[in-house]
């Protein structure tokens, strides 16, 4: 984010984050010279910028980490939920019983 606001590319503009491509070989270049790690914030992209060459790459925040996981348990939760509901109103249904067909044999063992 440093980076785009020192080239005065606005992020939250459409086209930000494209305007922003044309520096990322440069900051790769300037940290082989510097021997620094070179890392960036990959929206959507990560595999791309590893790919390019960076080695620490943020795919996520921790808020999105968190919502994502908190949606999925959400989710699991109101599968269980529904399912549950089902299994109860089957267990309510009176039991479908042909009065035609013989009764099983008992094995005794």
């Amino acid at each position: 984010m440093n980076l785009a606001r020192a080239l005065g590319i606005d992020l939250s503009q459409a086209g930000g984050w494209e305007a922003l491509e044309p520096a990322m070989p440069r900051v790769l270049e300037a940290c082989r010279k510097t021997g620094k790690i070179p890392g960036t914030w990959a929206v959507g992209n990560g595999l791309h910028r590893m790919e390019q060459g960076f080695l620490f790459v943020t795919v996520c925040s921790d808020t999105q980490l968190i919502n994502s996981g908190a949606k999925e348990m959400l989710q699991d939760l109101a599968l269980a939920t529904s399912t549950a509901r089902q299994l109860d109103e089957v267990r309510r249904e009176p039991a479908l019983v042909q009065r035609d067909q013989p009764e099983a044999a008992h094995c005794v063992g």
